[in-house]
C-alpha cells in the first residue's frame, strides 16, 4: 500500500483530518481562513508547505460581507491573491446540517475536486449532538468520515471549548 497524497508537508494528508480548537475570540476563523488561502495558492501555513488544491469553506458563523472582507485582509498580509480555488460557502442564519447538506457536499466537491473542506465552526453543523456524549459525537464523526472519503478530500475544522475551569 502506499501512503495517501500529502496536503500540508508534516501535518495533513488527503483524508486526515484538522481540529484547531481553542476558547471564543481566540481567532481560529482567521486562522483557517489563512490555512484556506495557503492550500487554494500551494503556499506557506504556519511554516507547514501546503500543496496546491481547491478548497470549500463552509462559513457557518460570520456574515458573508465579514467572511470576504476577512479573507481579503488576508490575502493582502499573506500574498496569496489567487482565489481562483477558493470556494466559500457563507451558510450563516442557515438551518443547515451535515445529514442535510452532505449530498450538495459530496456533489460539488467530486465536481469542483475540492482537496480540502474546511468546517467553520463544526458545532453549527452537528445538528445538536451532545458533546459529552461520545456515542453521538463518534456517529457524527463518522458521517465527516463519509463525506471526506466519497470527496477524496481532507478536513480541517475549528470547535471552541469554554473557558475556564468547567468543575469549578
Amino acid at each position: 500500500r502506499t501512503m495517501p497524497e500529502v496536503l500540508i508537508d508534516g501535518l495533513l494528508y488527503r483524508g486526515g483530518k484538522l481540529l484547531i480548537g481553542a476558547p471564543s475570540k481566540a481567532r481560529k476563523t482567521w486562522m483557517l481562513q489563512h490555512l484556506a488561502l495557503a492550500v487554494a495558492n500551494g503556499g506557506n501555513w504556519l511554516g507547514f508547505q501546503c500543496d496546491r488544491m481547491p478548497v470549500l469553506y463552509l462559513d457557518l458563523e460570520l456574515l458573508e460581507p465579514d467572511s470576504l472582507g476577512r479573507f481579503d485582509k488576508i490575502s493582502r498580509k499573506s500574498g496569496f491573491w489567487d482565489t481562483s480555488d477558493l470556494h466559500v460557502w457563507a451558510l450563516r442564519g442557515y438551518a443547515v446540517t451535515l445529514k442535510r447538506i452532505k449530498p450538495m457536499l459530496i456533489e460539488y466537491a467530486r465536481k469542483h475536486g475540492i482537496g480540502m473542506i474546511v468546517i467553520d465552526p463544526f458545532y453549527r453543523i452537528s445538528a445538536g449532538a451532545v458533546e459529552n456524549s461520545a456515542e453521538e459525537v463518534a456517529v457524527f464523526l463518522a458521517e465527516l468520515e463519509e463525506v471526506i472519503r466519497e470527496c477524496k478530500s481532507s478536513l480541517a475544522m475549528s470547535h471552541h471549548f469554554a473557558k475556564g475551569n468547567a468543575a469549578g
